[in-house]
């Protein structure tokens, strides 16, 4: 059996953490104390039956209190909201934006220094193949710009998500 890959998102703190994997279901962690002990759970129970959301990347908000995670299924993409604070974070699941997908593929999620979160998307063409660099008739604006969450401390809608918001320079 292969060992599960995938990425690890702390807090600006370094109090909580998410791993994040295609395959399996999503894990948050708060980590206790000097040596690091961690109390896992399961933020979304593993799904019996597909489309399963492939989770792409997350990223924590500057206070750790919001969660955004971007995924994708066969027919969209979509980013999600979550407040880890709540003692049932499953329950808080908020839909922040979704595009019809392929031909935009949800992906990578990073904090800026501006405590800003910024939002890649990749182009697909119909084949499925990835084709990067793009051929200039395949420049559109989800994919030649960066999405932006201006104020990723604030719940749901209040966290004023911009797509493809800012030109690649």
């Amino acid at each position: 059996m292969a060992p599960i890959q995938g990425v690890y998102i702390f807090t600006c703190d370094g109090s909580r953490i998410n791993f994040i994997n295609l395959e399996v279901p999503l894990n948050y962690s708060i980590l206790n104390g000097v040596r690091d002990t961690i109390s896992p759970q399961t933020i979304e129970p593993p799904l019996q039956v597909g489309p399963y959301p492939y989770y792409w990347s997350s990223e924590f908000s500057t206070s750790g209190r919001y969660l955004y995670v971007s995924s994708l299924l066969q027919i969209n993409s979509k980013l999600w909201q979550y407040d880890t604070w709540s003692p049932n974070i499953f329950a808080t699941k908020t839909l922040i934006w979704q595009t019809p997908g392929p031909p935009f593929t949800a992906g990578a999620l990073k904090r800026g220094p501006d405590n800003k979160i910024y939002f890649s998307c990749a182009w697909v063409p119909p084949n499925g193949s990835n084709n990067y660099p793009y051929d200039s008739t395949e420049y559109f604006t989800e994919n030649m710009n960066l999405s932006v969450i201006n104020s990723p401390d604030s719940a749901g809608l209040a966290c004023d998500f911009q797509p493809g918001f800012l030109p690649w320079r």
